[in-house]
């Protein structure tokens, strides 16, 4: 027993949400997520102002990326 806790997609699913997290911080928004995804949404960016836009989001990453050409 390896003794990790997160398997392969659990890590590539919290480095998504952080880095999506960051950009969103970086550029003044927050960030929500639910607890169950039961529609596709993974992440959501949240405005402020009068209207409080939501952009909801669903994530995908990859550990493998093959290079074209290369």
């Amino acid at each position: 027993m390896s003794g990790k806790l997160l398997t392969g997609n659990d890590r590539k699913e919290a480095l998504s949400r952080a880095y999506v997290a960051a950009v969103a911080a970086g550029a003044g928004y927050v960030t929500a997520h639910q607890d169950f995804d039961r529609d596709g949404v993974d992440i959501q960016i949240r405005a402020g102002g009068a209207m409080r836009p939501t952009l909801d989001i669903q994530l995908k990453a990859t550990a493998n990326l093959a290079m074209e050409g290369g």
